[in-house]
């Protein structure tokens, strides 16, 4: 069972708390008892399209590049597993990167995974994961076991 403003799915409650760069999406998370969505599944994913996205909006996922000090080559090729990618909490083998990533675009240090609607690079209501730079500013959409329902912060 989720708390007021959560929304209920496969045994999960999600909200979209704010915006912020990767890490302070992470910490407002946490604050919730919560975690950075998970996104495990093509369930998931569709889920999330039809109850959070709209036009202009994009989420950061829990993923991020675990050895972010070697930045990992990837040679413009999206990589079929985790390869190098991690998401606190997240045991899903699920993969769901655009057909053209991850790519550190243009030499950039792009080690944090979104997803949704960001209309300056075309991609619209776009379930896909791409790379971006940790400290761009996307929604916080935040996952808990409903097992362990965030409590409502009112300061959110």
């Amino acid at each position: 069972m989720c708390v007021e403003g959560w929304a209920s799915f496969g045994g999960s409650c999600y909200s979209h708390l704010g915006s912020g760069s990767h890490w302070q999406c992470e910490a407002r998370c946490r604050a919730a008892n919560s975690s950075l969505t998970c996104n495990a599944g093509q369930s998931d994913s569709e889920f999330i399209r039809s109850n959070f996205f709209d036009a202009t909006t994009a989420f950061w996922t829990g993923k991020y590049q675990s050895d972010m000090a070697t930045n990992i080559e990837w040679d413009g090729i999206a990589d079929e597993g985790w390869n190098g990618w991690t998401a606190e909490g997240c045991n899903s083998t699920f993969v769901n990167w655009r057909d053209d990533e991850p790519n550190d675009y243009m030499g950039a240090s792009e080690d944090c995974a979104f997803f949704g609607s960001v209309p300056a690079v075309g991609m619209y209501y776009d379930t896909r994961w791409a790379d971006g730079a940790c400290s761009a500013s996307f929604g916080c959409l935040c996952q808990s076991p409903a097992s362990t329902a965030p409590a409502y912060l009112a300061w959110l």
